[in-house]
């Protein structure tokens, strides 16, 4: 809820019921929901979440795929080898398939989400890929651009109180 600033979640059981408890009363919550395999995102709102028992039952849609084939590649062209990269879909953010380029920097992936694409690294370095589309069903091959780069952009990020606030991320991005 915006209003309320308020947070609630829960997970799903085998059964796929779902129980939050203690909410509070409010006109304007959003519900998502990124399953982990096989089915697309899921969000709804407004949401009204009156006094006592309130209902909302969800039904998701299942996930089209597509086969990506591609290489690796740094701005100068040249192959980027034994980069792992997780695929997602904008569509289907819980869902992620691992590839990791051989030593040309070529790489297959069967049971891709469909949509538009999103590649990123877990781990330093940390990298981000958008721009490829893939459609349900299409096999498609890609040259994916990983600008690794060989500059270096170093700050400092004082807090309101020009006191130093550790752990946020810092992006910084072209065009």
């Amino acid at each position: 809820s915006s209003s309320l600033g308020a947070t609630y979640q829960a997970a799903s059981g085998d059964g796929g019921d779902f129980a939050i408890r203690e909410v509070r009363v409010a006109p304007d919550y959003r519900a998502w929901v990124n399953p982990d395999r096989g089915f697309r995102d899921f969000s709804q709102a407004p949401i009204e979440i009156g006094e006592g028992s309130n209902r909302l039952d969800i039904e998701l849609a299942r996930l089209e795929t597509g086969r990506l084939r591609g290489t690796m590649v740094d701005p100068a062209g040249a192959p980027v080898p034994r980069l792992t990269l997780y695929i997602r879909s904008l569509s289907a953010t819980g869902n992620s398939v691992a590839v990791t380029g051989d030593e040309a920097g070529r790489f297959s992936a069967d049971q891709v989400p469909a949509g538009d694409l999103y590649f990123e690294t877990r781990a330093a370095p940390l990298v981000s890929v958008r721009g490829i589309r893939l459609a349900p069903d299409e096999e498609k091959d890609v040259a994916v651009l990983v600008g690794l780069g060989g500059g270096r952009l170093d700050g400092s990020g004082p807090g309101g109180s020009g006191t130093a606030i550790g752990g946020a991320r810092v992006t910084v991005t072209g065009g």
